[in-house]
């Protein structure tokens, strides 16, 4: 059990050791809400989710077996969604695998928290995400990070 109340989990299960991203979420997050948020990280990225779950409430099942195809597919490639505690202001983070490169400010490691994909997981992640003390968050920046 990890420190968050409830988090999404997704796990990219296909032929290599699996990249996982955990994001907190609040305590009565519901399966579509927790939807949103993955489909928002997805959007970021072009890997293929494998599986997901919402741990402890309910278990949520989705993904594929499929692939992704390209060279510039890395799972290695992340973008790191930097996040704080609106009461205590304690930073947090979690990665997305695979980042989709292309989403990035021309000359910069950042994606611009105004564009589409990025726009939809800060309001999937500020409207549902929690802190691991279950307070609302504010979502700070989208950066490229390797491992």
């Amino acid at each position: 059990m990890s420190a968050y109340a409830n988090q999404v989990v997704w796990d990219e299960t296909i032929q290599e050791k699996p990249a996982v991203m955990a994001i907190p979420v609040l305590l009565t997050i519901t399966t579509a809400n927790a939807s949103a948020i993955l489909a928002a990280a997805m959007a970021l990225s072009l890997g293929t989710a494998g599986k997901s779950s919402l741990v402890v409430d309910t278990t949520l099942a989705v993904g594929s077996n499929v692939r992704p195809v390209g060279t510039e597919i890395q799972k290695e490639s992340r973008f790191r969604v930097g996040f704080t505690d609106n009461v205590t202001g304690k930073p947090y983070s979690f990665t997305i695998p695979c980042a989709d490169l292309s989403l990035m400010d021309p000359g910069t490691e950042e994606v611009p928290l105004t564009g589409t994909e990025a726009a939809a997981l800060v309001t999937a992640l500020q409207t549902n995400g929690r802190s691991e003390l279950n307070n609302l968050i504010t979502v700070n920046s989208i950066k490229y990070v390797t491992l």
